[in-house]
């Protein structure tokens, strides 16, 4: 269900579902920062998206996520997955 706070695709017809905005790609998690940097500049040469780490812990251990994103609509994360399967590198799930 989508609500007043969901962020929406543009362009979407009236008489479409409305579908959420792709907010952007998981690329990897790593547990070391320079090993997450290093991916981070590999990406950042390659896609024309935001890339990012965003670090979590995970059952006590920190992680550090490469991120890419967010993207302006479907079309544009569907052609950034593409290019990451292209280059080797592994397409994510996208995060709503």
């Amino acid at each position: 269900m989508v609500d007043a706070t969901t962020p929406l695709l543009a362009g979407c017809g009236r008489n479409e579902e409305p579908v959420r905005r792709p907010e952007g790609v998981p690329v990897s998690p790593f547990g070391k920062e320079s090993t997450a940097r290093t991916l981070l500049e590999e990406l950042q040469d390659l896609l024309s998206a935001p890339v990012f780490i965003s670090p979590v812990e995970s059952g006590g251990t920190l992680l550090y996520r490469v991120r890419v994103g967010p993207v302006e609509n479907k079309q544009h994360l569907l052609a950034l997955q593409q290019r990451l399967q292209d280059s080797g590198y592994d397409a994510g799930q996208p995060l709503p």
